[in-house]
């Protein structure tokens, strides 16, 4: 319960801004599935100032965790339509594949590209990034598409997909990202930042609309709860601490997302918790 460790990573060269930037492109590299793990974390804190400069102290984190804690993020549109464009290559891929090794590999029913009589077929994609379920329809084949985001259209010219990386025009922009793209889900990292992207049935059934997240206080990594500061019934206002944690060998002030009152509390000091476990519950 205490320090869990997956292992350590550590780099090495002739100088601090060389070191920094070799730590960056292993954290990037990095694809920990399964269990919870503190690599955006540390991608966010191996960029931050004081790391930079070499100013950071023992007790930083405890002063300044918000600057360094990033709450879950939709990727511009541009990425977007690119994971999108990923996703759809890496099926012709796939597809052309099973067909190479058919016993009839030039069927016409082996082609992947959507095409329907009269018109370019669409494909429809639904992907859930940050809780939100975002549908997707694109049209193309091969190294250009058209994906149609809620927001508006935007073309994808010239794909190039190799050892997980991509290369594209967006919008006539050149743009290159890591993208590693699997049967579930999408990985997608534009050298900054990373974001996970569940891939979802295209036609599955969504169910009631999820809650917002504003009125639950979670867990930011595995810990022990030390102190719960309030209990169910109480009124507080946005900002006031409700619990204190102690994990990675330092404590976490826990602090209410928006003014309301507490509907219930979910842990007591002394409990061990996963990242992401609901401590309070505001009505």
């Amino acid at each position: 319960f205490y320090d869990p460790m997956i292992a350590k990573l550590i780099v090495w060269d002739e100088d601090r801004p060389r070191a920094l930037a070799r730590m960056r492109e292993a954290l990037a590299e990095c694809d920990i599935r399964g269990p919870k793990s503190n690599v955006a974390f540390l991608e966010a804190l191996i960029r931050h100032p004081s790391v930079v400069e070499g100013t950071i102290d023992t007790g930083y984190l405890d002063r300044a965790l918000d600057e360094v804690l990033k709450a879950p993020s939709v990727p511009p549109a541009p990425l977007l339509a690119l994971a999108a464009a990923a996703v759809l290559a890496h099926e012709e891929a796939a597809t052309q594949a099973a067909a190479n090794n058919s016993s009839d590999p030039s069927s016409p029913w082996a082609m992947a590209d959507g095409w329907r009589l009269g018109h370019a077929g669409g494909r429809r994609l639904v992907l859930n990034v940050a809780g939100e379920r975002i549908a997707l329809e694109a049209r193309g084949f091969g190294e250009h598409y058209e994906v149609q985001l809620p927001d508006g259209a935007i073309t994808i010219a010239g794909l190039r997909m190799k050892d997980q990386h991509v290369s594209c025009r967006v919008q006539g922009v050149s743009v290159q990202a890591r993208v590693r793209v699997d049967a579930q889900s999408v990985l997608l990292h534009d050298g900054t930042q990373r974001w996970l992207i569940e891939r979802v049935g295209a036609y599955a059934f969504a169910g009631a609309a999820a809650s917002s997240s504003d009125g639950k206080l979670k867990a930011p990594m595995p810990g022990r709860v030390v102190l719960m500061k309030v209990k169910a019934g109480d009124t507080v206002s946005e900002g006031q601490e409700c619990a204190v944690m102690e994990a990675m060998k330092m404590e976490l002030s826990l602090k209410s997302p928006r003014a309301g009152t507490i509907a219930e509390v979910r842990a007591s000091a002394g409990d061990f918790v996963e990242a992401d476990a609901v401590l309070v519950v505001l009505e």
